[in-house]
């Protein structure tokens, strides 16, 4: 998902995230009505976690709102580091993506995000 994402001639924001950051987080993105729009949230997390491979030791979320700040849904894996979205806007105008902090072990204080969109 997150590849076609990034082959379709995206738009990104990249960045780090510590346990202790103030959340949440929120891009504005501009969309134009009627087009499948992808939205992926891709995130690093610690291997040597316990649990890694059914809940690594964080977990981000995404939130998509429309222009009027209506929640028009979200990606709440719990399994894995990647949050996939699609959906086809109601109307053009800046959307917001939202990432949002479900689960954090302060053991591994940085992790790396990447929020990508294409239509």
């Amino acid at each position: 998902f997150a590849d076609d994402i990034l082959n379709l001639g995206s738009s990104y924001v990249k960045g780090a995230f510590g346990c202790g950051n103030t959340v949440p987080y929120e891009r504005v993105m501009y969309l134009n009505q009627g087009y499948l729009t992808k939205v992926v949230l891709a995130y690093d997390a610690n291997p040597d976690y316990p649990n890694y491979y059914s809940e690594p030791n964080i977990d981000l979320d995404i939130q998509i709102y429309d222009p009027n700040g209506n929640w028009v849904g979200a990606s709440t894996r719990m399994d894995s580091t990647g949050e996939p979205y699609s959906f086809s806007p109601t109307m053009s105008g800046n959307y917001k993506v939202r990432m949002l902090r479900y689960h954090c072990d302060a053991t591994y204080n940085n992790t790396w995000f990447g929020i990508a969109w294409a239509q």
